[in-house]
């Protein structure tokens, strides 16, 4: 699933919109064809669309949702389009405070799940939160 999750659900539209869009453009472009429209593309991110673009709450909602519909126990959100990563970085971050929460309060003791949640973070293997971790403010993976 691709999607993405900033603090509001106008921010991530916006965001993802934008570099979604370039990259959508530059790949058509090198196939000859046109690019889909901006709007086109901004009606997927909707309650019924296939891209799942929010705000924690929403993109916890559209988990649940789907979750509901197909009994599913694992989602990817493959959050990509040549956004800046500090940019994706904070949504990373983002899913691991405030989305896997929610999830893990809705499913707990009825789903059995492989992530580690430590005081709010999806842990990566480090040591540290995503902000903490030198990687971030520098702008490159640790």
């Amino acid at each position: 699933m691709h999607g993405f999750v900033a603090e509001s659900d106008a921010q991530a539209r916006s965001t993802y919109l934008e570099y979604e869009h370039r990259m959508m453009a530059e790949g058509m472009a090198e196939l000859g064809r046109p690019a889909p429209s901006r709007a086109d593309r901004a009606a997927n991110y909707g309650p019924d669309g296939m891209v799942f673009v929010g705000s924690p709450d929403e993109i916890a909602d559209r988990i649940l949702h789907l979750h509901g519909l197909l009994g599913h126990t694992r989602q990817i959100l493959q959050m990509d389009g040549g956004m800046p990563q500090r940019d994706f970085l904070r949504g990373i971050e983002l899913l691991g405070a405030k989305v896997l929460p929610q999830m893990v309060a809705v499913w707990a003791g009825t789903v059995k799940s492989p992530l580690v949640v430590d005081s709010g973070w999806l842990r990566c293997g480090s040591e540290v939160s995503c902000r903490q971790c030198p990687g971030f403010e520098r702008g490159d993976v640790p």
